[in-house]
Parts: structure tokens; sequence; C-alpha cells
């Protein structure tokens, strides 16, 4: 994985738009619903499909990937790890809570939800449902109904 990101007409094969991301990609980008989603070691966000504009990026989470090394995105929502909410702290493993659920178009909290471990993190998602095997418990969580 490189630290340039290019978006690609799919019928013509031109090259819409290429960006920088400061440094290496951690995850391979997820295009998905108008945004591309990606991570590096410091940062989670997502990018405008069309232009290659940042929509959101943050810097307080990690962003959690599936079996393809994408950033696991399901439905409306973005998983990721992170500090207890509120907490002002950047990501990293030494002050990893829990799981977040983000909107995956304005990165907003959804939810959140403390881990007893956040160490080894095997997740994988669905339209309204999580799971997670971390430090040898398996959790489920259900998105809340709307109102």
């Amino acid at each position: 994985m490189g630290k340039d990101i290019s978006g690609v007409d799919l019928k013509s094969g031109r090259t819409l738009w290429q960006r920088a991301l400061g440094e290496r990609a951690s995850v391979t980008p997820l295009a998905t619903r108008g945004v591309v989603h990606t991570a590096t070691r410091t940062e989670f966000g997502a990018l405008d499909a069309r232009t290659g504009k940042t929509r959101w990026s943050r810097i307080d989470v990690e962003g959690l990937s599936d079996e393809k090394r994408t950033p696991l995105v399901a439905g409306p929502l973005a998983y990721v790890r992170g500090p207890e909410p509120g907490s002002q702290e950047t990501a990293s493993s030494a002050n990893a809570w829990g799981v977040h659920a983000l909107d995956a178009l304005t990165g907003r909290l959804v939810w959140a939800a403390g881990l007893d471990s956040t160490d080894d993190i095997t997740a994988v998602a669905g339209p309204g449902l999580i799971h997670l095997s971390a430090g040898g418990t398996l959790y489920a969580f259900a998105l809340p109904e709307a109102s």
C-alpha cells in the first residue's frame, strides 16, 4: 500500500484525481456510497469519490479492517477502534478503549462500546450488526433502532 491514492473512472479508465495521503496507507481504500474510506497509521477518514477532496477525517480513532484489509464499513456505518468518547485522546493501541460506529458519510459518532481488550481485534460486519473477537472474547453488537 502506498502513500498516494487516485480516483479512476471505471468506464474510461481515466484518472479523475490523485492526492497524497501524507503517509503509507494501513488498509486498501474502500469506495462505497460516493466516498472512499482510507486509513493511515494516524488518521481515518473519507474522501469524496468524484473529487478526491476530504469529506471528513479523524485522528482520535484507528480503522478496523476486514479479511480483505479494507476499512470495515457496512451499510451506513464505519467501525473503528478508539479511546473512550470525550477523552480528548488520539488513537493508539495504548489508549484504545473500545469500538466506535461512525456515520460513514460524515464521521459522526453513532455509538461506542467498551471492550475488555482491544488487542488483536478481528471483526466482521453487516448491515446493523458487528461481530468482534478481541482478547479471547467474542462480542456481537446490533445497531440501535432508528428513532
